[in-house]
């Protein structure tokens, strides 16, 4: 369909551009309204634009052909309008026809339905309030309620922490006095630990000095002994000395003074 209108536009603007070369924009441009139109179904307004273009070119057989067809679209609309409107007509008159008939029951079903929806919105109302007032007594309620639970809690809280600060005291004396008590034990541990150190020393420096003395003791033998050994060794030695003396004296006795230089040279 686009494709025909197309080929019949670019017909049309070859003829009107070899024929009517004096006013071709014109002529295109009601062609193009008058084409729009027809396609919308604007079939008064098309006709007028088709015409428009003929009375610039009358001998245009597409414009003719458009204006015929635009005309019997105008004339099948004007038709169903038409019988839309007879039809519209008889409609409203059976409606009318049929409020009179019904009229009185249907004012009486209207004014009952009224009434009803009255009681209804009463009802509601009714309803609503009590609705209201349930929820402020609810409300209330519970705001007492946690009013109540605020002052046990803060009661409770005030009891529980008295306790602890009862139980904290209680607890403080009793690490107070095992740190006393301990403190007791630890001195007379240490007073213990003291003295038997003390007499741990004093038997050590008995011991050292009964050891000192031994050593001492045994030194001072030692020494008597080696005293006593040299004194023995020495008088063994004048004893050997004077019978070796006693036998030279006897074996030399013309020479008693150099015998005796060789024999002591001190």
């Amino acid at each position: 369909m686009q494709l025909k209108k197309v080929i019949i536009i670019f017909i049309f603007l070859l003829l009107a551009k070899t024929t009517l070369a004096w006013e071709p924009e014109l002529m295109d441009k009601y062609f193009r309204e008058g084409e729009r139109f027809f396609s919308d179904g604007k079939y008064e307004q098309a006709i007028e634009k088709f015409e428009k273009f003929l009375d610039l070119y009358p001998n245009n057989t597409i414009i003719r052909d458009y204006i015929r067809k635009a005309r019997e679209g105008l004339k099948k609309e004007t038709s169903r309008l038409e019988k839309e409107t007879i039809q519209l007509d008889k409609q409203r008159k059976y409606d009318e026809k049929i409020d009179r008939r019904f009229a009185p029951k249907i004012a009486q079903e209207e004014i009952a339905r009224h009434k009803e929806e009255e009681r209804l919105l009463v009802q509601q109302d009714k309803h609503r309030r009590l609705t209201e007032e349930a929820l402020q007594a609810r409300t209330k309620a519970k705001a007492q309620q946690d009013a109540k639970f605020k002052t046990e809690t803060e009661k409770r809280n005030t009891m529980e922490m008295a306790q602890q600060d009862k139980a904290k005291q209680v607890t403080e004396k009793a690490l107070l006095a095992r740190s006393q008590v301990k403190e007791k034990i630890n001195q007379k541990a240490k007073s213990k630990t003291e003295k038997i150190l003390k007499s741990q020393l004093s038997q050590k420096e008995k011991l050292e000095a009964i050891t000192k003395a031994q050593q001492e003791k045994g030194r001072q033998a030692t020494i008597e002994a080696l005293l006593a050994s040299t004194k023995v060794q020495e008088k063994i030695n004048q004893k050997a000395k004077m019978d070796t003396e006693k036998s030279l004296k006897t074996k030399l006795s013309p020479a008693p003074f150099s015998l005796k230089l060789k024999l002591n040279p001190r």
